[in-house]
């Protein structure tokens, strides 16, 4: 997903939950590339959004004092108890991934280093990355493979480099 697609799922229009399964969809429209996808939501998350929707969500659109009180289907909601805009979904993964991890990693990030380790990983699945990014040509997957080719040689390098120093300290 893009961040658009991401901060604007509604319930019932995008992301849909019945029976303890959980999906996505979007139409060609609603994607970069007008191509449109159904997809299943990762099971080992479908009790973390029960929660949010059942409890925190709740929350967020009835105990605020800025809360207008209007219904909406948005999934994410806003201190104001309405749907959250892009910009403020942005900073907020921005703010969280900073206060967790100590470096503010962007959205776009998210999707640069999923195909960038899944093409380190198993080198072969650089043929799928158009696909799973919503790109139809090869030069992104080409980058990617590139970037995972780099990244490996960086470490075996760096790795090298200890056992060297290492083995002249030993001397």
């Amino acid at each position: 997903f893009r961040i658009k697609n991401f901060y604007s799922l509604e319930l019932n229009k995008n992301i849909f939950y019945e029976n303890n399964t959980v999906s996505f969809s979007f139409e060609g429209i609603e994607m970069k590339n007008n191509i449109p996808i159904d997809i299943p939501f990762p099971p080992s998350l479908v009790f973390h959004l029960q929660r949010y929707l059942s409890y925190y969500r709740q929350i967020l659109l009835t105990a605020s004092i800025r809360s207008s009180g209007e219904h909406t289907n948005a999934l994410w909601i806003s201190g104001y108890g309405k749907g959250i805009s892009e910009d403020r979904f942005r900073k907020m993964i921005c703010q969280r991934t900073e206060n967790e991890f100590g470096v503010k990693i962007t959205p776009h990030f998210f999707r640069d280093s999923d195909v960038t380790m899944l093409t380190r990983d198993a080198p072969s699945s650089a043929r799928i990355i158009g696909p799973i990014l919503g790109h139809r040509g090869e030069v992104i997957a080409n980058k990617h493979y590139n970037q995972s080719l780099m990244i490996d040689a960086s470490r075996r390098h760096t790795k090298l480099l200890e056992e060297l120093i290492k083995n002249s300290e030993g001397k």
